[in-house]
C-alpha cells in the first residue's frame, strides 16, 4: 500500500510549519529572554535593596528610640536643674575658692602662699599710689611697707617649705578639681 502522495503532500507541509514555528518560538524566546535578563538583574538588585533597605529602617528606628529617650532623659535633667536653680536663686554666688581643691593639703597651702604674695604687691602698689597722691606721709608709709615686707617674707618661707616638703605633690597641683 502505497502512501497516498496528497497526505505526503499534507505532512511535509506540516513537518516544514512545525519547524518554522519551532525556529520562530526558538528566536521569540531567545529575543524574549535578552529582554528578561535586564529585568532579572534589576530584580535582583531591587530585592537586594530592599533588604538593605529594611536593616536600615531597624537601625534608624533603635536610633530613634534612644534618641527620644536621650531627649526625655535630656528635659528630666533640664527640669530637675531648673527646680534647683529656682530653689537656690537666692544663695550667694560661690567664690572662686569655694570651686577649686586640691588632692593634699600642701598643694592648698602653696596656693595660698602665692594668693597673700599677690595680695601684699597690690597692697604695696596702694601704698604708693596714697603716698604719691599725699593721702599718706612718708613715717606711715616706711611703717606699713615694714610691716607688709615682714609679711612676704614669712609668706615665701613658708612657700619655699612648703614647696621642699611637698616634693611628691607636683602632679597634684596640676590636677586641681574645679567644682
Amino acid at each position: 500500500m502505497g502512501q497516498d502522495p496528497a497526505r505526503m503532500v499534507q505532512r511535509r507541509q506540516i513537518e516544514q510549519i512545525t519547524a518554522k514555528l519551532k525556529q520562530m518560538a526558538s528566536v521569540f524566546s531567545e529575543a524574549l529572554e535578552r529582554e528578561i535578563q535586564p529585568l532579572s538583574v534589576t530584580n535582583e538588585t531591587l530585592l537586594h535593596g530592599q533588604s538593605l533597605l529594611a536593616a536600615d529602617k531597624d537601625t534608624l528606628e533603635a536610633a530613634n528610640r534612644e534618641l527620644r529617650a536621650n531627649m526625655h532623659q535630656l528635659c528630666q535633667t533640664s527640669d530637675e536643674l531648673d527646680a534647683w536653680h529656682a530653689s537656690h536663686q537666692d544663695d550667694e554666688e560661690p567664690t572662686m575658692e569655694d570651686m577649686i581643691t586640691f588632692d593634699n593639703k600642701a598643694s592648698n597651702q602653696l596656693v595660698e602662699c602665692i594668693a597673700a604674695d599677690q595680695a601684699i604687691q597690690d597692697t604695696y602698689r596702694v601704698l604708693d599710689s596714697a603716698l604719691t597722691n599725699q593721702a599718706t606721709d612718708v613715717e606711715k608709709y616706711v611703717l606699713e611697707t615694714r610691716k607688709l615686707a615682714t609679711k612676704q617674707f614669712m609668706v615665701c618661707a613658708l612657700h619655699m617649705y612648703t614647696i621642699r616638703a611637698g616634693q611628691g605633690f607636683g602632679s597634684s597641683l596640676r590636677h586641681a578639681h574645679v567644682l
